[in-house]
Formats: C-alpha cells, structure tokens, sequence
C-alpha cells in the first residue's frame, strides 16, 4: 500500500548496533517520531529516518549501514477524521476497520474524560505524550485497573488516574488525569489495537520458568510476538519469524524499552506454529514463573470479502 494514501505506524529497530526505537506514523507526519527506548520521551522531528513515495519506504540518512527490523501496520485513510465519540474530547481518528488498528491524536484537557478509537473496541492501548511524560501501554491480558510502562522494566503499577479502572468500549478509551494520556493543552497519540481472528491476537499466559514453556494457541500463525512480565522487572521483549530459521526456532529477541542491539543467545528459543507459538525456554523475560501479556500479529488468509480468515 501507499502510505502517502494510507496513515501508516512504522516501528523500526537497528538489530546490529545500540540505536533508538523509532515509532514513526502517517497521521503526526512521517518526520515526527517518538522513542520508546527514552524515558519521558517528547516528540521529536527529523525528516532523514524514513521518506514515503508510493508503495517504497527509504531508510534514510540518519539510520546506520545496519540491519534494521521495520514493523508496518496500515491505519486509515490519510489524515484520519473528526471523531466527537468521546466526551468533552473530540479526536482525529485514522483507523483500519479490517485489521483494527487505529491512530488516535487529540489534546489533554487535565479532566477525566473519553475519547473515541474508531474500532469496535480495544484491546491494546499505547499512548505517547508530546511532553516530557513516559509513554505507557494498557493491555486487555494486564486489566484496566493499571498500566505498564513502554519505556521501562517496571512491574505494572496500579493508578485509577490512568484508565479510571474501565476498559475501552466498542466506542471509547476512558481516560483519567494520569499526565501520559490526559495532560492539559498536551498532543497525546494513541495506538489502538483490537484482535482480529486469524490475524492478531491479545491476552496473557503463566510462565513456568520451565523448557517446556506454555503453548499459546491463539488461532494466529503469527510473525511478530511482543511480551511482558506484568509482575516483575523484565524487559519488553519482541521476536519475529521473519527474521529466524523455521526449522530451529526463534531465538533472537529485541527490548522495546532499550537501545541495545538484537540478542541471539540461543536461551530465548519460541517455535511459531500455525496457531500460535510454543516457548522453549526459562528466560525471564518471557517465561518465568509470573504473568505475562502479550501481543500477537501474523499473516492470515483474506477471504473473498477481503477480511482474514482463521489460520489452519
């Protein structure tokens, strides 16, 4: 697709040196980008990371003669709309009806309030201010009662300020005075996920610190995987297939939350199987004897009306 014509959410990684995550998208302008790898992390401007023309991303000048992951999710149509959902907030909206990913911008007001996502629900919720602010993740797997930090280890924390202890519903993110998603005359962004059959998948799982790992079987044959210890001081972790020997395994692992360069020790082995993925291993980010959340993207098949299929 044209990302001139579609808003697009650009994830991008140096998987070979200590660089930045990138989180680049279509709606604030694709020379804009936040750092998950920052703490309190601003928004910030530079035009040579990515160029867009028709259908071709160019990395630019700014990235490193490396080896990078670049991550694409396809929001809505350019510029995104008017959504007056919510209350007293009303918010610009580009969003995937068919993979249910929305990019969400408004302004904080400092007063609870809603705003609307433009999916038919949400299950994941990423927000990142345009202010020295941390940027923080709600996960249906972790419950609303609380939120984990995307830019660091931490446990999930339990604050009623952040999501007024409610889960989004088919029309709105509730949001309280919490300074990462509401604070006052402040550009806030929102990355909505919600699971698709066959082609996302969003919960939890107990690890059992054990090589005989839990099977997370989510009806996903999936490419990217991202998890987190809602318990305990553990890294985010990210692993894809794309980028593994499918007859060995995953074994290369890459920290949202930190700069440095992709691990492949070979102690974070996941099979990807067809309808979700295997864990081999006692790693503790991803398999210890906690809770952990999780996310899940893969390629499904497409129907005749053009909507995914459930994996087999």
């Amino acid at each position: 697709w044209n990302p001139d014509v579609y808003d697009t959410l650009f994830i991008i990684k140096n998987r070979d040196s200590s660089e930045a995550w990138f989180w680049i998208d279509g709606l604030n302008g694709y020379d804009k980008y936040y750092r998950t790898s920052t703490v309190g992390d601003t928004q910030q401007t530079d035009a040579n990371i990515i160029s867009v023309s028709g259908t071709t991303i160019t990395l630019g000048s700014t990235l490193a003669a490396d080896n990078y992951v670049v991550e694409c999710h396809r929001a809505g149509d350019a510029g995104g709309a008017e959504n007056t959902e919510g209350t007293p907030i009303t918010t610009t909206v580009s969003a995937n009806s068919t993979t249910q990913f929305s990019i969400v911008n408004y302004t904080g007001t400092g007063v609870n309030a809603t705003v609307g996502h433009g999916l038919s629900g949400a299950d994941v919720v990423m927000a990142f201010a345009d202010a020295a602010e941390t940027s923080i993740c709600g996960h249906t797997g972790a419950g609303w009662t609380g939120t984990l930090r995307l830019d660091a280890t931490s446990a999930q924390s339990t604050d009623a300020t952040v999501w007024q202890d409610t889960a989004p519903n088919p029309t709105v993110v509730t949001i309280g005075t919490y300074q990462s998603v509401n604070k006052s005359s402040t550009a806030i962004t929102l990355y909505c996920f919600k699971a698709v059959e066959g082609y996302s998948a969003f919960g939890s799982y107990e690890g059992n610190n054990s090589p005989t790992g839990p099977v997370l079987n989510t009806g996903t044959n999936a490419n990217s995987v991202i998890f987190k210890s809602i318990d305990g001081v553990k890294q985010w972790s990210m692993m894809r297939s794309a980028t593994e020997d499918g007859n060995t395994g995953a074994t290369n692992q890459m920290y949202p939350d930190q700069t440095q360069t992709e691990s492949g020790a070979g102690t974070e082995d996941v099979d990807f199987i067809s309808p979700g993925i295997k864990l081999r291993t006692t790693d503790n980010a991803i398999n210890a004897a906690e809770t952990y959340i999780y996310g899940m993207w893969g390629t499904p098949t497409v129907n005749k009306s053009g909507t995914p299929a459930k994996a087999r």
